[in-house]
């Protein structure tokens, strides 16, 4: 099959804050809605894309995903088209713990040269309940791949969760020692244009030493 040669621009968006997020809860495929703050900022992103055309909308299937693309979209007529696939990094049986426990947990694999290495540190399991970084990408771009030939040219709004959006910048970005940060209703900017995914822009994302 050969793809078009158009360029399609992915507004790809982190949910709003929830209540797990702002006890430092871990949450996975935990389907927590947003609080009263998650609310506010995905209004103030939808400001803040008033002026982008998208000519579709798609979230995750968790409720704070979905709420925060309808809520960005405001009064547009575009229905949001939930997905499994834009689910965040499954965490097992650490979805509730404290992301403190959570980061105990995963130390020992981020203090280890293995996490020094591009290959390693997306394919390698962090932890044995922990989705890896390589698989999150793969389920993320089998559903985007197409989606980028079909909408060819246009913009897309994709929202999600802050892992999975890590786990594309850890694909295309990934410096040794770092790790990404992305805000509650931030986002990243992408090209994809022939299965290549290019970073053109971003939105409260940051990035800190891994330890």
């Amino acid at each position: 099959m050969t793809l078009s040669s158009s360029t399609c621009e992915i507004y790809f968006v982190r949910h709003g804050e929830t209540e797990w997020n702002f006890q430092d809860r871990i949450q996975g495929h935990t389907d927590i809605p947003l609080n009263a703050t998650g609310i506010a900022q995905a209004i103030e992103l939808s400001e803040l894309l008033a002026n982008i055309s998208f000519s579709a909308a798609y979230s995750s299937d968790l409720s704070r995903a979905h709420l925060t693309a309808e809520l960005v979209l405001k009064s547009r007529e575009l229905p949001v088209m939930a997905s499994t696939a834009l689910r965040e990094r499954s965490a097992g049986a650490l979805e509730g713990v404290n992301k403190q426990i959570f980061e105990e947990q995963i130390r020992p694999f981020l203090s280890s040269k293995q996490a020094l290495h591009h290959e390693t540190y997306i394919k390698t399991a962090w932890h044995p309940e922990i989705e890896t970084v390589h698989s999150v990408f793969n389920r993320v771009t089998d559903f985007l791949f197409p989606l980028a030939k079909q909408y060819g040219n246009k913009s897309l709004l994709v929202v999600s969760h802050g892992g999975v959006l890590r786990s594309i910048l850890d694909h295309i970005a990934f410096t040794p020692g770092v790790r990404w940060i992305v805000d509650n209703c931030g986002f990243i900017k992408l090209k994809i244009h022939q299965q290549k995914i290019e970073l053109i822009d971003c939105h409260r994302v940051f990035n800190k030493p891994a330890l």
